[in-house]
């Protein structure tokens, strides 16, 4: 995401951002940081990290809903999966939950991001 603000908000395009990274994973901003810089240039977000949804405890429920306000960014429930095919290849799997996550998924990702910190 780039650094600074446009100077008028409201002769950007709609935009979107589908991954994007908190310090949560491999990026350097906090949520609220993410949010407000993503404020200044992005319709809709989603944050992506690797291996975990830990960032959404800290996103605001009004952000979740997909409506959309000047000036304030939607975030699309979403996560980086590392899927290794062999021992020397590994992809990434972006995946969105418009939805939200469900409880099934939220207790798999809490155990994707406990095995990612035991690697």
């Amino acid at each position: 995401m780039s650094q600074g603000a446009p100077n008028d908000r409201r002769r950007i395009p709609p935009a979107a951002d589908l991954h994007v990274h908190t310090r949560y994973s491999d990026g350097l901003d906090t949520v609220p940081d993410l949010l407000e810089r993503a404020d200044a240039w992005f319709s809709l977000i989603s944050i992506c990290d690797h291996d975990t949804i830990t960032a959404y405890e800290d996103v605001p429920a009004d952000r979740l809903t997909g409506e959309v306000r000047p000036g304030r960014a939607s975030v699309l429930p979403g996560i980086e999966i590392s899927c290794r095919i062999d021992d020397l290849r590994e992809i990434h799997l972006l995946g969105y939950f418009p939805s939200g996550f469900t409880p099934r998924f939220r207790a798999w990702a809490d155990q994707l991001a406990k095995s990612r910190r035991e690697r």
